[in-house]
């Protein structure tokens, strides 16, 4: 069974989701020093990790791994980056229409990896709580915590990994 007319729309300016690293607390990534944990989980099956990446590959590596994914099968040519999906409605004959940006398009079927990191999940603090607040989502490094007490909830291994760099 083959496909045509496939497109991928990416809200971002390249591939990679969350494991493109940026300082804006509004891009949802990895902390500049993440590293995979189980990589013989992550890779695919027709497209091994490269033999020379460590054992705990850096966001680095993963990232270029699906950079060079996406060069060797060829699918740059369908990706549209920069396009933010804004609106999807289920028309006749079981197909979709997409506005994306500007432009409207329509599919027979459509597949959505939304990005579930992208929008944090706040949790209510009791109104005499008078600290900085900073959830995970908006975490890109240590810079400012130094001589701090930290209070980090949930993920409890991740927030001693990232106390114990400075």
């Amino acid at each position: 069974m083959g496909f045509e007319n496939v497109l991928c729309f990416e809200q971002n300016d390249q591939i990679g989701g969350n494991w493109v690293y940026s300082a804006e607390s509004s891009h949802s990534s990895v902390v500049n020093e993440h590293i995979l944990l189980v990589p013989k989980l992550s890779e695919y099956t027709d497209f091994p990790m490269p033999d020379e990446y460590s054992d705990y590959p850096s966001h680095r590596e993963v990232l270029a791994y699906f950079q060079s994914y996406c060069e060797h099968f060829k699918l740059y040519p369908f990706i549209r980056f920069n396009s933010k999906v804004q609106k999807i409605d289920k028309i006749e004959n079981e197909r979709w229409r997409i506005k994306v940006n500007e432009e409207t398009h329509e599919f027979d079927y459509i597949l959505i990896a939304n990005g579930h990191h992208n929008m944090p999940n706040h949790p209510e603090f009791k109104a005499d709580f008078t600290g900085k607040y900073l959830h995970a989502h908006d975490y890109k490094n240590n810079n400012g915590f130094e001589g701090k007490r930290v209070f980090g909830r949930w993920c409890r291994k991740f927030w001693l990994r990232l106390c114990r760099r400075n």
